[in-house]
């Protein structure tokens, strides 16, 4: 039977903490009324729409720069403006037809905007999202231009605000880092606001020889224009922080995040809309957190040397000599020792060295044309197709060993393109610490199929269900597991790869509406309960304090914003905690209406710099009848969330997810 649901730890005086969604209790069409009803004199809403089809073979990206260049065409045409005329505009998309919404000193011809673009059959929350896109977005422009340096972009209807600029003496372009304002409005009348990191190379304007042309974005600094001449993934190259605390927070994400924030409230006060921002306030807290005995793997490694000429002996030296002291009892060879996956050995871990490449710094190479993918999936979908294809061999290893049948543990460790001929440490601690965890993790969950030494968890059997659903293919693993004495017990692991068969195997699945892609699911057989754990966009994200905007209090104490962790004090509430009952890192828990929102806040003495957004997270449990039960009387719930790992994967850290998700998500991605 399974143990008995252990107490949460009640939580006072908790922060209530600002996030990222707004809840509008008005219809849409009174929302749009409002949003058409503008107060800035003799300005009116209008509207374009054209049928603009995308052409055969014609690729996403040329299709949009074709689509905006005839927005801006037309536009320009119907307000009377000149050829060059800045146009500033929101859209929205149904099918192949295009909806551009815009501010005209000309009252519109159609008076019954909303009626009309319902009768069109567009759906009545994206108007309100690109109504409230338009109005948030040009108030950005004209609100928080002293805020930055560099002047906010409005190219392609996107809106692009705290710019940094970067040098590169290599080749005399620079490194554009910089963030893209997002809105989403739901149909349960929610606004979602979001910021994405977007990192470009740019060319100084002056410097090209032809007129810059209107599908490429334009920055403008003190001393120079610049002209966007590459994308870049900003995972690799971006040197954005969600966080900065002192002096450094005025363009940090958080910084941003908060400018956005205002613009909508204020945006809410002007049309006299009572919207609701939601918070997070926690009401429980969890503080205990799975740890191994021993994470590192006994078993030899097999280094695979697949980089390449490295640009020096001394260079390939330092890497090796790294990998001999790191993965000890190791032996590294050449790739073309290796013919095939089934040269590989179950006795060895495998560890491959490879080269990252090209502008998203990708390993993964056709090694025929030199054509770069971002994921896996996406050259898995291109082998379905063509099993003749020729990728890099990680790669093609890593084919073999989702189609196959074996489970031999191998681990990619990527290495720049540019290695340094001087750098003694080309390779991080922290990544070679992580593969070590790795390495061990996989071993014990692919080929002896149990992690023991575990400190305790709830007694009990339980039923693993992970998702994947990329490049439009669908694939499920499932597993059942046995918590007893110290071990994880790991059994009938299945691979599905379709959702009538997952769901035909497991019945507990079929009264959820949607399997989402990376969706979890844990069963308890024993209760007959089914947990989900999740984030979305309509999760809460956590920006600030209730209490106060961040950029407000930058600004009064002098341009610095300082680290507090006072309930009514703190800037960052749940990143920032005291020290409590020995320990600083949590589970912060919400009940709130029917779902139980979680926050895992960082191990350690809460830093000056926090690097990424940690999300906020959801749990829900049903019944064996497919009805909702509330989550924190479920012993399933307790069992999930003590499955949280302190510093069994991580270097030094808490993981963000649990040790089940972790078991379950390696036989779909290795």
């Amino acid at each position: 039977m399974t143990t008995a649901v252990p107490a949460y730890l009640p939580i006072t005086e908790a922060p209530a903490a600002a996030t990222n969604i707004w809840r509008i209790p008005l219809s849409d069409q009174v929302l749009v009324e409002k949003l058409l009803e503008l107060d800035t004199g003799p300005i009116h809403i209008d509207y374009l729409c054209r049928d603009i089809p995308r052409t055969k073979g014609e690729v996403t990206e040329q299709y949009f720069a074709r689509v905006h260049v005839e927005a801006r065409k037309i536009l320009r045409k119907k307000l009377e403006l000149s050829a060059n005329a800045i146009i500033r505009y929101e859209f929205l998309r149904v099918d192949s037809m295009f909806y551009f919404f815009f501010l005209s000193d000309k009252a519109p011809a159609d008076s019954n905007l909303y009626g009309s673009l319902l009768a069109a059959d567009v759906p009545s929350h994206r108007l309100v999202q690109a109504l409230i896109g338009l109005h948030v977005k040009i108030g950005l422009l004209d609100q928080v231009a002293q805020e930055f340096e560099i002047d906010n972009v409005y190219y392609n209807a996107a809106l692009y605000l705290g710019t940094d600029v970067y040098p590169r003496k290599k080749d005399g372009r620079v490194l554009i880092d910089t963030f893209e304002a997002r809105f989403y409005y739901s149909t349960n009348n929610e606004l979602v606001t979001t910021l994405h990191n977007q990192t470009f190379l740019a060319t100084p304007a002056s410097t090209l020889q032809a007129a810059v042309e209107e599908t490429v974005m334009t920055i403008r600094t003190q001393e120079n224009v610049y002209v966007a001449s590459e994308k870049l993934d900003a995972r690799q190259y971006g040197r954005k922080k969600f966080m900065r605390f002192q002096r450094g927070y005025r363009g940090c994400q958080n910084h941003a995040h908060t400018l956005v924030a205002r613009c909508v409230t204020r945006l809410f006060d002007r049309i006299q809309v009572d919207a609701v921002r939601d918070s997070f306030q926690a009401t429980a807290i969890w503080d205990e957190f799975v740890t191994a005995a021993a994470n590192v793997s006994v078993s030899k490694t097999i280094i695979v040397d697949n980089y390449g000429p490295y640009p020096s002996d001394a260079a390939r030296d330092s890497v090796h000599g790294q990998l001999r002291k790191a993965l000890a009892p190791c032996e590294i060879v050449p790739a073309t020792t290796l013919n095939s996956y089934d040269s590989l050995s179950d006795e060895n871990c495998y560890v491959f060295i490879n080269k990252s490449v090209g502008r998203n710094g990708s390993s993964i190479v056709d090694a025929i044309t030199g054509k770069q993918f971002n994921t896996f999936w996406q050259a898995y979908g291109i082998h379905k197709q063509d099993k003749n294809c020729s990728f890099d061999l990680y790669t093609r290893m890593k084919i073999a060993h989702f189609t196959g049948t074996r489970n031999v543990v191998m681990q990619g460790i990527d290495l720049p393109e540019q290695l340094s001929a001087h750098d003694e440490s080309p390779i991080s601690s922290h990544v070679l610490l992580k593969v070590r965890k790795e390495l061990w993790l996989k071993q014990s969950v692919l080929q002896r199929k149990a992690i023991s030494g575990l400190s305790q968890m709830p007694t009990g059997s339980y039923r693993l269900v992970y998702v994947r659903k990329p490049e439009n293919m669908f694939f499920a693993s499932t597993l059942s597991c046995r918590f007893a004495d110290g071990t994880l017990s790991l059994d009938d692991q299945l691979t599905f790869g379709s959702e009538d068969e997952l769901l035909f195997a497991f019945p507990m699945l079929r009264p959820l509406e949607k399997l989402y892609d990376g969706s979890f699911y844990l069963y308890d057989c024993a209760t007959r309960v089914l947990l989900t754990s999740y984030t979305s966009a309509r999760v809460p994200q956590i920006l600030g304090n209730v209490a106060f905007d961040n950029v407000k209090k930058f600004h009064e104490a002098g341009d610095t914003l300082r680290k507090l962790t006072a309930p009514q004090e703190n800037p960052l509430p749940y990143y920032v905690t005291p020290r409590l009952r020995e320990q600083y890192h949590h589970i912060f828990l919400q009940e709130k209406g029917p779902d139980l929102r979680y926050f895992v806040s960082p191990k350690g003495n809460p830093q000056s710099v926090f690097s990424a957004q940690c999300r906020t997270y959801n749990i829900l449990t049903w019944d064996e009848y497919g009805s909702p039960v509330k989550q924190i009387e479920q012993p399933v719930t307790s069992m999930f969330l003590r499955s949280f790992t302190d510093d069994i994967v991580l270097n030094g850290q808490v993981s963000k997810s649990s040790l089940l998700v972790k078991a379950a998500r390696l036989f779909l991605e290795n």
